[in-house]
C-alpha cells in the first residue's frame, strides 16, 4: 500500500513531466514548417528528457537524497553515541559489581566473625542471592541459658543483609555478658530504629531456653507462628504479638511461656519457606510445612535435611523468590 509520502512523489513526478509536456507541444506547434511523425517524435522525446531531467533532479531526486544522506548522518551518529553509552554502562556495572564483591566480602566477614553455638539446633539456609537477609543467631549466657534468634530482614541480598552485623554484636556482646533476652529485644529494636534506613527493618523470633531445658520464652516480632512439637504433631503454637524490629521507637513488647518436656521440637522458620511456589504455582503453606515436619517425626529421622529435602521436592526445581530459613530446636 502507498503511503501518503509516496503518493505525493508521484503527483510531483507526474506535474513536471505534463508540464514539460505541455510546453514541448506547444514548442513543437509553433514551428512553422511541419515535420514528420517520426521526426516530431524524436523532438519531442529529446525535448522532454533536455527540460524534465533537471527539474525530476533539483525537485525530486536531489531532495531524496540529501534526506537519505542526513539519515544515514543520523544514524551513524547515534550508533556512535549508542557504542559510547555501552561503554559507560559495561565500565559502570564492572564499577559496581566490584563495589558489589567487596561489600559482600565485609559483611561475610563481619557476619562469620559472630560466634554461633549450635547446641541442641539445627538449620535449614537456602538464600535467594549470595548474601542472605535471614539470619539465625545461638549463644549461651555463662548460667548456660540460650539465646537464639531467627530473623528476617526486609527483603533479600545485599540491602536487607546490611544490618545483619549490627543485630548480630548487639546479640552476642549482652548474650555473653548474661543479659536477659527481654534487654536484649529492646536494645536490637533501638539500633534498627535510630541506624537502619527507613523502610528496612527486621521481622524477628527471639527464643531464651532456660538451662533446665524445660521452659521458652518467646518473643515473636512479626514473623510466622513457632511451632512446637510433641511426640509426633503439633502441640502449640506462638503467634506473633509484636511488631517487627526498628518499626516503632518504643513497642511495647509481650512475651510468650511455654513449658516444655525432654523430646519437644520447636520450630521457626521464614515465610520464604511457607510461601514457596512449585511449577503448579501452589504454595507449600503452613499446611504444607506442619505436614512435612510430622512425616519426618514419624520416621524418628533427626537430621533436618530430611526436612530440606522434602521443601525441595515440593519447589521441584522452580526458582524461589524469598530467603528460605528454618531452625529446628531440641529441648
Amino acid at each position: 500500500m502507498i503511503s501518503t509520502k509516496q503518493s505525493a512523489l508521484v503527483a510531483k513526478i507526474a506535474v513536471i513531466i505534463f508540464v514539460v509536456e505541455f510546453i514541448v507541444m506547444m514548442l513543437l506547434s509553433a514551428l512553422p514548417f511541419e515535420l514528420s511523425v517520426i521526426a516530431e517524435a524524436s523532438l519531442d522525446v529529446l525535448l522532454l528528457s533536455l527540460f524534465s531531467t533537471p527539474l525530476l533532479y533539483y525537485g525530486v531526486i536531489k531532495p531524496f537524497v540529501v534526506s537519505k544522506d542526513d539519515a544515514m548522518v543520523k544514524v551513524m551518529v547515534m550508533k556512535k553515541q549508542s557504542d559510547s553509552i555501552a561503554v559507560e554502562l559495561h565500565t559502570a556495572k564492572n564499577l559496581l559489581d566490584e563495589e558489589r564483591r567487596i561489600v559482600e566480602k565485609v559483611i561475610q566477614k563481619m557476619k562469620s566473625q559472630s560466634s554461633f553455638d549450635g547446641k541442641h539446633l539445627s538449620c535449614i539456609d537456602m538464600p535467594v542471592e549470595k548474601l542472605s537477609g535471614d539470619v539465625v543467631f545461638s549463644a549461651c549466657c555463662p548460667d548456660d541459658t540460650q539465646h537464639i534468634l531467627l530473623g528476617d530482614f526486609t527483603g533479600h541480598g545485599l540491602t536487607s543483609a546490611i544490618g545483619a552485623p549490627l543485630a548480630s554484636d548487639v546479640f552476642h556482646a549482652m548474650t555473653l555478658k548474661g543479659l536477659p533476652m527481654a534487654e536484649i529485644v529492646t536494645e536490637i529494636n533501638r539500633q534498627m530504629y535510630t541506624k537502619m534506613p527507613i523502610g528496612l527493618f527486621l521481622a524477628a523470633i527471639f527464643i531464651e531456653v532456660n538451662p533446665e531445658r524445660n521452659q521458652l520464652r518467646v518473643w515473636n516480632c512479626g514473623m510466622e507462628d513457632v511451632l512446637l512439637f510433641r511426640g509426633q504433631s503439633l502441640h502449640t503454637k506462638i503467634a506473633s504479638q509484636n511488631v517487627a524490629m526498628g518499626v516503632v521507637e518504643h513497642p511495647k513488647i509481650e512475651v510468650t511461656i511455654v513449658d516444655t518436656k525432654s523430646g519437644d521440637w520447636i520450630y521457626g522458620y521464614s515465610d520464604g519457606i511457607t510461601e514457596m511456589l512449585n511449577h503448579k504455582n501452589e504454595a507449600f503453606g503452613h499446611e504444607g510445612l506442619t505436614q512435612a515436619i510430622e512425616s519426618v517425626l514419624k520416621t524418628d529421622a533427626t537430621d533436618i535435611q530430611a526436612l530440606g529435602e522434602s521443601v525441595l521436592s515440593f519447589q521441584g526445581g522452580c526458582t524461589p523468590f524469598d530467603d528460605v530459613t528454618l531452625i529446628e530446636l531440641r529441648c
